[in-house]
């Protein structure tokens, strides 16, 4: 089982999410992390010392107005799921 800590900061459209996990892998999630954050405009960044650490980190821009718009569309889906 990982152990996993998480810690959320943000305000407005800007949000940093940080974890760490204690399991190992092929690294095939970063190469799609990478092409996931490229094609939403965003960049995705690694940080690494052998042994030690890696750091990733992924930016990807969301309009104020996408939020609101999906915030909608969920709380419409959510009504008619109760009629």
């Amino acid at each position: 089982m990982a152990n996993r800590a998480q810690n959320t900061t943000g305000t407005g459209t800007e949000e940093t999410i940080s974890f760490t996990d204690a399991t190992s892998g092929a690294g095939l999630g970063l190469s799609t992390a990478m092409l996931l954050a490229n094609a939403q405009g965003g960049t995705c960044a690694v940080e690494s010392a052998i042994g030690v650490f890696t750091k990733v980190t992924i930016t990807i821009k969301i309009e104020k107005d996408e939020i609101l718009r999906q915030q909608r569309q969920n709380n419409q889906q959510q009504q008619a799921a109760f009629m």
